[in-house]
């Protein structure tokens, strides 16, 4: 099954925009897939992001509200990209002391040289 694409076309003559035009675009294969990121790495998906470990991910967290929450426990779910800025977002279930009720928080991670930094969204 092929997705759609449109595609907008310009007149060769005129420099306005002219009618979309759909496209089709067969399904790849998982081999020509694998085949396309090896020969253009920049086609990676968010399978391929770096985040932080677990360890990582309390280190930071802590690093970050430690001063104001010392027992606070972070656990990171699924990460994506971050379109805030660098790094990958996470939703994490946070729980700021003992006897806390956990809660449900994006996080952001970036690395920095010092390792990684959370923020609290």
């Amino acid at each position: 099954m092929g997705s759609a694409l449109t595609v907008w076309v310009t007149n060769d003559s005129e420099t306005t925009l002219g009618e979309p035009m759909k496209a089709s675009a067969p399904a790849l294969s998982k081999p020509e897939l694998q085949a396309a990121i090896a020969a253009n790495p920049s086609h990676r998906g968010p399978t391929d992001l770096e985040a932080p470990t677990a360890e990582e991910a309390q280190a930071a967290f802590r690093k970050a509200k430690g001063e104001t929450f010392p027992n606070v426990t972070i656990t990171i779910g699924q990460c994506d990209r971050d379109t805030i800025g660098p790094g990958v977002a996470c939703m994490s279930r946070i729980v700021w002391g003992p006897g806390g009720e956990p809660v449900e928080r994006l996080v952001g991670f970036a690395k920095s040289p010092d390792g990684w930094v959370a923020t609290l969204y």
